[in-house]
């Protein structure tokens, strides 16, 4: 009785041992890691680049989209396209109040004669620089997100544990599967 249970026990401890061995061979969770340096860098390019172009070819649809998507572009490379909707958004907004601040201060007239140019160039002052710190703001966000991406699907894994009864003579086969 003993002699033929020391072969299956042999086997039952080398299966048992096995799964912890190929679980250190396991490949990395994330196979296309995310990059801060690439998010900043697609912002970058998305923001300057059609600005530019949109500038030097008289395309004011091109420059506004370098303006206004270009800075939280690099969240599409993250996989988070509303970050991208919400910050142009915000920047359009700035660009409403601006335009709205700068007319009250003109006493409703931008274009023939403004009451008081003092007001309106603060005002414009203050909404360049609220629409400059919400581009640099999305273009440094778009890499922090990249340094925190994760997966969403986890690592798979296959666990086999063998079982013995030596009482019974049988021998049983738990598998676990992790998704």
């Amino acid at each position: 009785m003993v002699r033929r249970a020391i072969m299956p026990l042999a086997a039952a401890s080398l299966l048992t041992f096995l799964p912890s061995v190929l679980r250190a061979q396991d490949a990395p969770t994330s196979i296309n890691p995310k990059h801060a340096e690439v998010a900043v860098a697609i912002s970058l390019i998305a923001t300057v680049g059609p600005t530019v172009l949109g500038a030097t070819m008289g395309s004011g649809w091109l420059a506004s989209y370098g303006l206004f998507l270009g800075p939280s572009t690099g969240f599409l490379y993250v996989g988070k396209p509303g970050r991208v909707l919400g910050g142009g958004l915000v920047r359009v907004a700035v660009t409403a109040a601006t335009v709205l601040g700068i007319t009250a201060a003109c006493g409703g007239d931008l274009f023939w004669s403004c009451d008081d140019e003092g007001a309106a160039n603060a005002v414009a002052l203050l909404g360049l620089g609220a629409f400059a710190a919400s581009a640099i703001y999305d273009i440094v966000a778009a890499g922090r997100a990249a340094s925190r991406w994760r997966p969403r699907t986890k690592a798979r894994h296959v666990t086999v544990m063998p079982g013995l009864n030596p009482f019974a003579r049988s021998g049983s086969l738990a598998v676990r599967i992790t998704f």
